[in-house]
């Protein structure tokens, strides 16, 4: 390329008019070049900026006080149930409270329960359902008791059920009992009260089961850790499981599903603990506000696999951000279509309007 800088006035001069005008041409072409290469980089300079300093446009100010994975994880053992519970026994009412008044070791169970208010429940049969079960007349036995640990928020109350036993006075060894509540585990203390508080305390008040613990304690009631997650673990396989089924089944009548993956830490599950664990979760769409469901679910990978299980029986649209694995589901599937995320799709755009406002 010819370096027009260098020609003096004397050799502009002497030019022919044409000639000049050719020169004009290719300067005017160079600057127009060296005009959009700066303006490209810019808008580079400004994109990258906003990248390391600005506010990230995916996190979500209209939902109050929410909290990334990493920062619940900062605080939290995200999986600390699984790493709590063991085949530990069931603990007994009278190994768990303890005295308000003192703290010195008493043997009568009586005594240890000093401290706490109780109430008392009595399970009875109807008088003429008696006699008609007991036609010639019954007689009453000693009630069987049993006690639960039922928890009021800042308050212990031991539930002490009495659960009347009839006899016929006959002596022909009929008996029967009144009715009672179901336990929420065979021979455990537990009760759904006090799960649902030790659930709403790690989940939703970012409480681990440790500080719980202790926290109990202060109450006069002494239930260890383990026993917590032993409970928690419990409640998840034999209630919680079947309504995330029902939800799950629920979530397919949506024509719209969206789905997205968040990463985070999950320590002492037999991997190296800087290797990222995957939270998956689907949301059935707007047209389905009145009721929405947010299901999640927890994979140690990000493979396809997890997406393909999930929605094995789903047919319809599947709302996501731009990751390769959903495309590669739609490719396998008839019936399932993948729509482009409208936050991902404004990208463009936005990246536009913030390097004019920086330039």
């Amino acid at each position: 390329m010819t370096d027009f800088s260098k020609l003096t006035p004397e050799q502009l001069e002497k030019m022919d008019k044409q000639v000049l005008i050719t020169i004009i041409g290719a300067l005017q072409s160079q600057l127009n070049s060296i005009s959009a290469q700066l303006n490209y980089l810019t808008e580079q300079i400004a994109l990258m900026n906003q990248r390391s300093f600005g506010r990230k446009t995916e996190r979500s100010d209209q939902v109050p006080h929410q909290m990334t994975f990493e920062e619940f994880y900062q605080d939290n053992i995200f999986n600390e149930p699984e790493i709590l519970t063991d085949a530990s026994p069931e603990p007994e009412v009278n190994e768990v409270i303890i005295s308000s008044y003192t703290r010195k070791k008493k043997t009568s169970r009586e005594e240890k329960l000093e401290g706490l208010p109780s109430r008392v429940f009595e399970h009875t049969i109807d008088k003429d359902k008696l006699a008609e079960i007991f036609p010639d007349g019954y007689k009453e036995l000693p009630p069987e008791t049993y006690k639960r640990l039922y928890m009021i928020p800042q308050t212990f109350i031991v539930d002490e059920h009495h659960v009347h036993v009839y006899a016929s006075k006959k002596n022909d060894d009929r008996i029967v009992k009144a009715d009672r509540p179901a336990d929420l585990f065979r021979n455990s203390l537990a009760t759904p009260a006090l799960v649902a508080a030790l659930m709403a305390g790690k989940y939703v008040n970012h409480l681990p089961l440790e500080r719980q613990a202790s926290y109990f304690k202060n109450f006069g009631v002494q239930l260890n850790s383990n026993t917590l997650a032993n409970w928690m673990i419990r409640s998840v396989d034999k209630y919680l499981t079947t309504i995330y089924d029902e939800l799950h089944k629920y979530l397919y009548d949506s024509h719209v599903i969206h789905a997205d993956e968040t990463p985070f830490k999950v320590i002492k599950d037999g991997r190296d603990t800087s290797t990222n664990s995957y939270m998956w979760v689907y949301r059935n769409g707007a047209c389905n506000d009145s009721r929405p469901v947010v299901l999640y679910d927890y994979q140690p990978t990000r493979r396809t696999d997890h997406p393909e299980e999930f929605l094995k029986d789903y047919s319809g649209i599947l709302v996501t951000d731009g990751y390769q694995v959903y495309h590669s589901l739609e490719k396998k599937r008839d019936d399932l279509t993948v729509a482009g995320c409208w936050i991902h799709a404004k990208r463009g755009f936005s990246e536009i309007v913030k390097s004019i406002r920086s330039g």
